[in-house]
């Protein structure tokens, strides 16, 4: 049932080998493109601060000089150790009239002509004596009718060292975009994945950065180092999750296993008669002789048979090992056999049939086969049927663990059973002060009032046989008269 051929284990193996492995490389790359993105996002938006301030910065230079704009001796006095401008042209009425650098026959760094009507606009200007671009900040204002423009040229080394994307290695590419002009010129924009477009605080401005292969490179072997921990845990995480995975579908094979090669013996707990002082019967208590882990206890195996639905099977076998064990023995004197039955078991006729003829059996060695069930059986009239027909053929029915269910006194009337076996709950509070010790009371009382007999179970003590005795509770089971043993065990004859 739960069984995997070859070509599902092999398949499941490898699932779990590569699943994990694929899951760590995808979420790698993942994390290092992400990296690469937020790296060259922090960088542009740092460079796009800078030139704001750059700018801002150059602006106000010009502003203060256009206060007054024909002193040039005061414009070269004040900008010559100014590192942001290389140099600064005033402008009146499209002729050049003064530079920052004390001569006025200089080529102008803009085109007089183009100079526009707005209060600032800054243009790509190329460099004195070099190939090299930089930027022009523009300012203009009318001062006494005359219209002035003060022109300032950006340095560009100082624009290089403030930004320092020149000397970047995380960088490919770097451009500045001022509307439709662009530096480097053959720049052009791009929407990549490792491209990354800065705005800045000046309108139409932005610069764009495009991420080096080293970078890319980095990011890859950093999260790899780093992702090799985090492998190995999440390796380990999934050999202890399929460990237990195993262990679990692993006992759930075994017990199948178990009740297909009947691997379970049969362990005999006395019911000892304390006015004979003999033995005068037994419960049979299932044990699983596991292979490897020795004898395996009911409260393992049973709830999984019980959810294989192989529980049935196992009253089966039961059955047929008491049947063995009982075989060869021949008691004179009245004997119990007691063996617990699950709720559905008497739902299939054949298998009360059977029962009946294995009962037939029991009897010709003098032995009395009993069938204990527990309360909540009762609840059927099915089963108060099938009840009835074991009863009328020499099967005793008795009650198991009588107290904890819900059995009320009226089905105790009308269903056709023989015995109560008190709950070791109740044997418990003998000699302590507990509200279990009148219900202990109660439970003979009632028993001996509907002619039905009793057998304490759980008694361990002394004072507990004693006391049981003393209310006519002539039949106990406990370790303080034997524990579960194999049937060579038993004193029968005595």
């Amino acid at each position: 049932m739960f069984g995997l051929n070859t070509t599902n284990r092999s398949v499941l193996f490898w699932a779990a080998a590569l699943v994990p492995l694929v899951l760590v490389t995808v979420t790698l790359l993942v994390l290092a493109l992400l990296s690469v993105k937020e790296t060259i996002r922090q960088l542009g938006d740092g460079y796009a601060n800078a030139y704001s301030r750059i700018v801002y910065s150059v602006s106000m230079e010009n502003k203060a000089a256009q206060v007054a704009p024909t002193n040039c001796h005061y414009l070269q006095q004040v900008l010559r150790y100014e590192r942001e401008i290389l140099e600064m042209q005033i402008v009146l009425d499209g002729k050049l009239v003064c530079s920052s650098l004390g001569n006025v026959i200089n080529r102008p760094i803009v085109d007089l002509g183009k100079l526009t009507d707005e209060p600032q606009s800054m243009e790509l200007v190329p460099m004195p004596r070099s190939q090299a671009t930089s930027i022009a900040v523009i300012n203009r204002r009318v001062l006494n009718d005359q219209v002035y423009h003060a022109v300032s040229l950006l340095a560009l080394d100082y624009m290089r060292a403030s930004l320092g994307y020149r000397t970047e290695p995380r960088l490919k590419s770097a451009a500045l975009f001022i509307g439709d002009q662009s530096t480097p010129s053959d720049s052009v924009r791009n929407d990549g994945f490792f491209a990354y477009t800065a705005r800045t605080d000046i309108p139409g401005q932005e610069i764009q950065l495009i991420a080096s292969n080293e970078l890319i490179k980095e990011k890859g072997w950093f999260y790899f180092l780093a992702a090799i921990p985090s492998t190995l845990t999440a390796y380990m995480a999934l050999f202890y999750i399929r460990r237990l995975l195993s262990q679990s579908s692993g006992i759930y094979s075994d017990v199948e296993n178990a009740v297909k090669h009947k691997q379970f013996v049969l362990h005999y707990q006395p019911e000892f008669n304390v006015v004979s002082g003999k033995v005068s019967g037994v419960e049979a208590l299932v044990r699983w002789n596991h292979p490897e882990r020795g004898l395996v206890y009911p409260d393992v195996f049973i709830p999984i048979l019980d959810e294989c639905g192989l529980i049935n099977s196992l009253t089966d076998i039961v059955i047929d090992k008491a049947m063995s064990d009982f075989s060869e023995v021949s008691l004179s004197r009245p004997f119990h056999l007691g063996i617990n039955f699950p709720p559905d078991y008497f739902l299939v006729k054949e298998r009360c049939e059977k029962l009946i003829a294995h009962a037939e059996q029991f009897k010709a060695n003098g032995i009395t086969l009993g069938v204990e069930i527990t309360e909540r059986q009762l609840l059927s009239r099915q089963a108060k049927s099938a009840i009835s027909h074991l009863r009328s053929n020499g099967i005793e029915i008795l009650i198991d663990d009588f107290g904890t269910g819900q059995t009320s006194l009226s089905m105790l009337e009308s269903t056709p059973i023989d015995c109560l076996k008190i709950d070791k709950c109740f044997v418990d509070s003998i000699g302590h002060d507990s509200v279990n010790v009148p219900v202990l009371d109660a439970i003979i009382s009632m028993a001996q009032s509907l002619n039905l007999s009793l057998i304490a179970e759980g008694v361990e003590q002394l004072e507990q046989a004693n006391y049981l005795k003393a209310k006519g509770v002539v039949v106990q089971q406990g370790y303080f008269y034997g524990k579960p043993m194999e049937i060579t065990a038993l004193k029968l004859s005595e």
